[in-house]
């Protein structure tokens, strides 16, 4: 999780549900707008993420993922 979730008094700057696109090794491709336009705090953290690779059949695939980064503050919070 970026430091800056864990420094944030409030998720709700970060509480938008982001897609990414994954190469088969969990590095990022892109970040998906959507019909939202992601604000720039909140692409700066989904850039710092470390993210696994999906795995289908037991082999590492290129996946698109959402999720939202204000679970991660909350998760990280208690």
């Amino acid at each position: 999780m970026p430091p800056v979730l864990l420094e944030t008094k409030a998720s709700a700057a970060y509480d938008i549900p982001v897609a990414v696109d994954l190469d088969a090794d969990g590095h990022l491709l892109a970040i998906h707008e959507g019909n939202m336009i992601v604000p720039e705090q909140v692409r700066a953290v989904v850039e710092q993420m470390t993210f696994l690779p999906a795995v289908e059949n037991g082999q590492a695939i290129a996946t698109t993922l959402t999720f939202n980064p204000a679970g991660f503050f909350k998760a990280g919070s208690r």
